[in-house]
């Protein structure tokens, strides 16, 4: 199972719309192929700044998430854009399976 994870920063002011347009936008993506499940998260952090959002998606394999990121990404992305333009940062990254808890390194 491939992992895509985005990290959000958000402005303090746009936290509890971005919120609930978040959970909309996590289930379109999850009816992409090979999306299996999406959980978020909110980052504990020390200071008052911005707040911050991490969403992990888990995908069944790598071709999976690249016909996502070549066909639905860029519309999806763009949808965010379009409401929250400049109220936001987002940093995308891919964890690769390597092993698990079962298995030895």
């Amino acid at each position: 199972m491939w992992i895509y994870e985005v990290n959000i920063e958000l402005r303090p002011e746009t936290f509890e719309s971005y919120s609930a347009w978040l959970r909309h936008h996590m289930a379109q993506v999850l009816e992409s192929e090979g999306f299996h499940s999406a959980e978020v998260f909110l980052v504990e952090a020390e200071s008052s700044g911005p707040k911050c959002l991490c969403v992990q998606y888990r995908v069944r394999s790598r071709a999976d998430l690249e016909q996502y990121l070549q066909t639905r990404a860029p519309q999806l992305r763009a949808e965010g854009e379009r409401r929250f333009s400049g109220q936001f940062k987002a940093h995308r990254r891919i964890l690769a399976p390597l092993s698990n808890a079962t298995e030895s390194l």
